[in-house]
């Protein structure tokens, strides 16, 4: 679910972002310098990964853009914009041992 409140943050509207994204774990956000949005988690659907995705904001809507290498025991990925690439960092066991995991990507409009 896609929760959006403005001001104070009392009132809320949600909106479903569809069956592949229950149990998005361990969100992450971040607006792009373009205004776009992208958000970053945990997800279920083709074996448990962590997934970078685009979040549209106005039709409320949900597209999975990149699956990282991550498997098992995988979420928490953290977001930063820099000098035009996006950072993602995120844990994963796929390997066999809990590693943090660090991906410089080029977002192309």
């Amino acid at each position: 679910m896609l929760g959006i409140s403005r001001g104070d943050y009392t009132q809320w509207q949600w909106h479903d972002l569809g069956p592949e994204f229950n149990g998005f774990g361990g969100p992450n956000l971040i607006q792009l310098p373009t205004g776009h949005w992208l958000a970053a988690g945990r997800m279920h659907q083709d074996g448990v990964h962590t997934a970078l995705c685009y979040l549209d904001m106005n039709d409320h809507k949900m597209t999975r853009l990149l699956k990282l290498p991550s498997g098992g025991d995988t979420s928490y990925p953290g977001l930063v914009w820099h000098n035009d690439l996006l950072y993602v960092s995120h844990y994963s066991t796929h390997e066999g041992k809990t590693c943090l995991y660090l991906a410089r990507i080029k977002i192309i409009p």
